[in-house]
């Protein structure tokens, strides 16, 4: 199985093609150093398989090399950071207590 990143910055868009086939996509804003994820969706037959904490990973990871913060609009990527507090330090500083808080008292 080969996974292959395809980013349109013009669009604010990073695609996942497994196998030729486009699974999923994240939609981004960049408004100087911050990159806001907006959006993270996955093709209803590729759910589960863990295609969009790839993206999300894959995300925070180009916009880290671009000296960026994140501002995890996204339900879905603002959960998987929670769930990957490795992550925690490359969001931006309006949104660290949305991300150190578990939601509710869970965890």
């Amino acid at each position: 199985m080969t996974s292959t990143f395809r980013e349109d910055t013009d669009e604010g868009r990073l695609d996942l093609d497994v196998d030729g086939t486009n699974v999923g996509h994240i939609n981004y804003d960049v408004d100087g150093s911050v990159a806001t994820i907006a959006h993270t969706e996955v093709d209803t037959a590729f759910e589960g398989n863990g295609y969009g904490g790839e993206l999300v990973r894959e995300s925070l990871r180009r916009f880290d090399e671009r000296g960026m913060t994140v501002r995890p609009t996204c339900p879905f990527a603002l959960a998987w950071i929670k769930q990957h507090p490795e992550f925690a330090a490359q969001v931006d500083s309006s949104m660290q207590a949305q991300v150190a808080s578990n939601g509710h008292g869970q965890h």
